[in-house]
Formats: structure tokens, sequence, C-alpha cells
């Protein structure tokens, strides 16, 4: 990937594709499908989600066409990269489980339920 100037993922039966992610990591722009709406694409600013093999096909040509494109796509591409960093998605974890616990009724605090009511 290091070597490549575009990362192409044509298919259309993924669910959540780490190589998109590897792939902008290494700044590269992406094209892929849209049938399975990946998340490691912001369609037109880290890369392109094609809904046809046409699309797909004509957004690959304009990245290979456009230097310029190409390269404020694969800025952005590195940046978005970040935001599925383990550490950053484990603290955001953290804190959401955090916060439900402490809008959570503390057991032995609770109203009985009368169940045969």
């Amino acid at each position: 990937m290091r070597n490549a100037d575009v990362f192409l993922l044509p298919s259309i039966l993924e669910g959540h594709p780490q190589v998109l992610i590897q792939a902008a990591a290494c700044g590269l722009p992406s094209v892929a499908m849209n049938v399975y709406r990946p998340d490691a694409i912001i369609d037109g600013q880290t890369g392109f989600l094609a809904a046809s093999d046409k699309e797909f096909a004509n957004r690959f040509d304009l990245l290979l066409r456009d230097h310029e494109v190409r390269r404020k796509m694969a800025d952005a591409a590195v940046l978005h990269a970040l935001t599925f960093d383990w550490d950053r998605i484990a603290s955001k974890w953290a804190d959401l489980f955090r916060e439900v616990t402490e809008q959570r009724p503390k057991l032995g605090h609770q109203t009985p339920v009368d169940l045969h009511a």
C-alpha cells in the first residue's frame, strides 16, 4: 500500500473491511461500493463510495487523472484513520459505560416491582 496512489475495493459483500482503514492510514484515497456503507470512507472527502460499476470506474479514473483531488483526499484519509485508533475507541466505550452506570438506579435503592399486580 505504501507504494500505491489509490486503493480500490470493488467487493459488494463486506461487513466492516479493515483494509479500508489500513489504506486510509497509508494515505490512500479509496474507492469502494456503497452497498455495505463502509465508515472508513467519507464519500467525496477521503475517497468515493460508488453506487454502480460505472460510477466506480469513473471515480477511479478521476483519482488517477487529478493529482490535487488525490492529494487532498489522501491527507483527509490519514486524519480520518486516526478516528479508528484502538485507545481512542476504548476510551469512548469506557466513558459510555461510565455514563450509563451512573444514570442507572443504585442497587438496593430501587422501588420493588409487584409482579403479581
